[in-house]
């Protein structure tokens, strides 16, 4: 056994053997980590011929000298390994020397060294196996590489001449995992559309054994949500200068428009230090919106209802999102439009109500806006009519004389039962075109232009309303189908409401007959 204790020189060792007791050497370790062994005496064990001095030599080759780097300069001799320790990368490679030199430091060429792993990952495949032969510097090389992580203890020896081995210290190597290297990747986006395979990141594995599997990832969507759930997928993309390369992607759905700060982050699932924080920029923009008209192609001057309905491919979209404002065709300024439906992508209405000074036709032009910045406008050509009365009162044609758009109608006139054909036989002649209603009036107030058809209307000879005096530029009409009269009471159906541009000339006088041009059907029955 040794006993170390510090010495006046380098360190003093004494040792016991079958001869005796005493000092035996004294010994330092020099700063490459060779030995180095000094005999008071300037006796060298290691050039006796008994075994028991090699011995000797041999086992103080295995103590853990300290302290390092002494200012010795008197080289051992044996076997030395280099360097002591090192770290690569894995599918690098590590290269160790093996240092024989004889007592007197001269360097050993010819002497077939041994390598081998003691411990680690690689021992099975370097069980030693591994052989060199030393050049005239005394030194030989084992050089290797590892697919894996994890330390390899190597030991180097050699046997002499006397068939007595001489071990080496232990060198180790240490596999670690080749850093990655990543970068964010920006993309667009619309909000409340969902996407799929989005790819984030982009990463590097210097490795030229590295897999998808390898590495998991996690993406924080800059929105208060983050990835897994849904998984985030890790695709090869192919061999590179840098190594092999791999997409980080993932799925997602952004409620709002705006600019997200998204975070990746890959680690290796072997060795989560390695691992690698980027960042990408997401441009969500609004999603868009589709409107079209939702307005009756005509309307009396009073109008009040909706004018739009719209659509937003947000899904995510509530009422609060949108305003509206409707112009009316009649002047310059718009008012604000009332939305009603959702959440979600819709449906959504605007309504309002409006007043008109006159008939005629109108565009009406709405404009939905929505908090993000999107809008979208709905137009809408409408015709705007009046009774010429205000309980309904209005005038009469035939249905075989009502053919459709642009036909020309005589509605008021001495020449009225003669003109009107009616696909229920002729009517009365004393029909003028006026039905007053003064023996079965209309509601009050009158119920929707497009549910007067099939009902009725009447008018007494006997106890008429005058016509009007005036009647407006599109006025309102029924058309019947037959008419009958039993006394001084005149009765006939509405079969239809349309609407006719009147022309010039009407006077309440059967003589002056009124005129005019049909526009469009309000409603009809069979």
């Amino acid at each position: 056994k040794f006993v170390s204790f510090v010495g006046a020189w380098c360190e003093s060792l004494t040792g016991q053997t079958a001869l005796g007791n005493g000092i035996i050497q004294a010994t330092a370790r020099t700063p490459s980590g060779g030995l180095v062994v000094y005999e008071g005496e300037d006796n060298w064990f290691t050039d006796g011929p008994n075994a028991h001095q090699r011995q000797v030599f041999d086992l103080e080759l295995k103590q853990n000298w300290a302290p390092d780097g002494l200012p010795c300069t008197v080289p051992a001799s044996g076997i030395s390994l280099a360097p002591p320790s090192q770290t690569q990368p894995v599918g690098g490679t590590a290269t160790l020397t093996a240092t024989v030199v004889d007592i007197n430091g001269t360097p050993q060429p010819g002497v077939k060294v041994t390598f081998q792993i003691t411990s680690g990952p690689n021992m099975a495949t370097h069980n030693g196996t591994d052989m060199s032969i030393t050049n005239a510097s005394g030194q030989a090389t084992e050089t290797y590489s590892s697919a894996v992580t994890g330390t390899d203890t190597w030991e180097a020896s050699f046997t002499d001449s006397l068939g007595q081995q001489h071990f080496s210290n232990d060198a180790t190597v240490t596999w670690s995992d080749q850093p990655i290297s990543a970068a964010g990747v920006d993309f667009s986006a619309t909000e409340g559309q969902p996407f799929a395979g989005q790819t984030v990141a982009t990463f590097c594995d210097p490795s030229a054994t590295s897999t998808a599997a390898d590495y998991s990832a996690t993406i924080d969507w800059g929105d208060g949500s983050s990835s897994p759930p849904p998984p985030v997928t890790i695709t090869p993309t192919g061999p590179a200068a840098c190594g092999n390369t791999f997409a980080v992607s993932g799925d997602h759905t952004y409620k709002e428009e705006g600019s997200y700060t998204v975070t990746t982050v890959i680690t290796d699932v072997d060795n989560t230090s390695n691992s690698a924080t980027v960042s990408s920029t997401a441009s969500v923009g609004d999603a868009a919106l589709r409107a079209s008209c939702a307005a009756d192609p005509f309307s009396t001057q009073n109008f009040s209802g909706p004018t739009a309905t719209f659509f937003d491919q947000n899904s995510f979209a509530t009422r609060a999102d949108f305003t509206a404002t409707i112009n009316w065709g009649d002047g310059p300024g718009s008012t604000p439009g009332t939305v009603s439906g959702g959440p979600g992508s819709g449906p959504y209405t605007v309504s309002g109500t409006h007043t008109y000074a006159s008939t005629g036709p109108f565009t009406i032009t709405t404009m939905i806006k929505d908090d993000g910045g999107a809008s979208t406008t709905a137009t809408c050509e409408i015709v705007v009519a009046a009774f010429p009365t205000s309980n309904g009162g209005t005038f009469v044609v035939g249905d075989l004389e009502a053919t459709g758009t642009s036909a020309s109608l005589l509605w008021w006139g001495s020449q009225w039962a003669k003109v009107n054909q009616m696909s229920g036989g002729p009517a009365p002649n004393s029909m003028k075109g006026f039905a007053g209603f003064e023996d079965m009036p209309l509601p009050s107030p009158l119920p929707s232009l497009t549910k007067l058809c099939g009902m009725s209307w009447t008018t007494d000879t006997g106890n008429s309303s005058p016509p009007p005096a005036s009647v407006p530029d599109f006025m309102l009409v029924f058309v019947s189908s037959h008419i009958t009269q039993n006394g001084s009471v005149i009765s006939g159906d509405i079969k239809q409401v349309i609407i006719v541009h009147n022309n010039p000339g009407y006077a309440p006088d059967p003589g002056s007959p009124g005129t005019g041009t049909e526009v469009i059907p309000v409603c009809a029955i069979p």
